[in-house]
Protein backbone atom coordinates (compact mmCIF):
# COMPACT_ATOMS: atom_id res chain seq x y z
CA UNK A 1 0.00 0.00 0.00
CA UNK A 2 2.81 2.39 0.87
CA UNK A 3 4.31 1.87 -2.58
CA UNK A 4 0.99 2.73 -4.24
CA UNK A 5 0.72 5.91 -2.14
CA UNK A 6 4.28 6.82 -3.12
CA UNK A 7 3.53 6.25 -6.80
CA UNK A 8 0.31 8.24 -6.58
CA UNK A 9 2.11 11.21 -5.05
CA UNK A 10 5.49 11.18 -6.76
CA UNK A 11 5.46 9.25 -10.05
CA UNK A 12 6.67 11.31 -12.99
CA UNK A 13 4.10 9.83 -15.34
CA UNK A 14 0.52 11.06 -14.86
CA UNK A 15 -0.89 7.73 -16.06
CA UNK A 16 1.09 5.94 -13.33
CA UNK A 17 -0.19 8.35 -10.68
CA UNK A 18 -3.75 7.85 -11.88
CA UNK A 19 -3.40 4.05 -11.96
CA UNK A 20 -2.00 4.04 -8.41
CA UNK A 21 -4.85 6.26 -7.18
CA UNK A 22 -7.42 4.03 -8.87
CA UNK A 23 -5.86 0.91 -7.32
CA UNK A 24 -5.93 2.50 -3.86
CA UNK A 25 -9.59 3.46 -4.26
CA UNK A 26 -10.46 -0.04 -5.48
CA UNK A 27 -8.76 -1.56 -2.45
CA UNK A 28 -10.25 0.91 0.00
CA UNK A 29 -13.83 1.11 -1.24
CA UNK A 30 -14.12 -1.90 -3.52
CA UNK A 31 -14.72 -1.84 -7.22
CA UNK A 32 -17.99 -0.49 -8.55
CA UNK A 33 -20.71 -3.06 -9.14
CA UNK A 34 -21.23 -3.90 -12.79
CA UNK A 35 -24.76 -4.80 -13.77
CA UNK A 36 -25.49 -7.14 -16.64
CA UNK A 37 -28.82 -7.95 -18.20
CA UNK A 38 -29.30 -11.56 -19.16
CA UNK A 39 -32.29 -13.06 -20.86
CA UNK A 40 -32.96 -16.64 -21.81
CA UNK A 41 -35.82 -18.98 -22.43
CA UNK A 42 -36.07 -21.95 -20.13
CA UNK A 43 -38.17 -24.95 -20.97
CA UNK A 44 -39.78 -25.97 -17.69
CA UNK A 45 -41.94 -28.67 -19.20
CA UNK A 46 -40.34 -32.05 -18.45
CA UNK A 47 -39.79 -34.23 -21.47
CA UNK A 48 -40.64 -37.86 -21.57
CA UNK A 49 -37.65 -40.18 -21.74
CA UNK A 50 -39.34 -41.73 -24.77
CA UNK A 51 -39.02 -38.39 -26.63
CA UNK A 52 -35.28 -38.07 -26.02
CA UNK A 53 -32.62 -39.19 -28.45
CA UNK A 54 -30.00 -41.76 -27.53
CA UNK A 55 -27.42 -38.97 -27.44
CA UNK A 56 -29.49 -36.96 -24.95
CA UNK A 57 -29.99 -39.97 -22.71
CA UNK A 58 -26.29 -40.86 -22.81
CA UNK A 59 -25.40 -37.25 -21.92
CA UNK A 60 -27.72 -37.41 -18.89
CA UNK A 61 -26.17 -40.69 -17.77
CA UNK A 62 -22.64 -39.33 -18.19
CA UNK A 63 -23.54 -36.17 -16.25
CA UNK A 64 -24.90 -38.33 -13.44
CA UNK A 65 -21.74 -40.42 -13.33
CA UNK A 66 -19.58 -37.29 -13.21
CA UNK A 67 -21.65 -35.77 -10.41
CA UNK A 68 -21.65 -39.07 -8.54
CA UNK A 69 -17.87 -39.26 -8.77
CA UNK A 70 -17.54 -35.71 -7.42
CA UNK A 71 -19.93 -36.44 -4.56
CA UNK A 72 -18.18 -39.73 -3.77
CA UNK A 73 -14.72 -38.12 -3.77
CA UNK A 74 -15.94 -35.54 -1.22
CA UNK A 75 -17.12 -38.34 1.05
CA UNK A 76 -20.81 -37.54 0.80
Amino acid sequence: MARLVDLMRHAENEATRLAAARELLDRGFGKAVQHAEVSAEVNTTPRSVREMSDEELLAILQEGRTEGARTHSRGQ
